[in-house]
């Protein structure tokens, strides 16, 4: 079950096997994140876990790695990072 948005096209509220279906992620991988306290933000209405799909693209966007960009590390503090190391 998943609460849709008023348009009526895509859903607000994903339950976990959804997220796993429609991103590819694994189950005991977002169990171990939500008992550690990490993103992605989930939402709990009694033992039911769902997932808003912004707070999934945001997390997944924070993640995503750009060409030239080393992991970890900012566009801004990669640049420096590079800088330093020339010297």
């Amino acid at each position: 079950m998943h609460t849709k948005e008023k348009s009526g096209s895509e859903p607000v509220l994903l339950r976990e096997r959804e997220v796993i279906q429609r991103y590819g992620l694994g189950g005991p991988f977002l169990r171990k994140r939500r008992r550690l306290g990490l993103e992605p933000i989930f939402v709990k209405v009694g033992r039911c876990v769902f997932y808003r799909v912004r707070d999934l693209e945001n997390w997944l966007e924070k993640g995503a790695i750009h060409p030239g960009q080393r992991r970890g590390l900012s566009a801004a503090a990669g640049h420096e990072a590079r800088e330093v190391r020339s010297r």
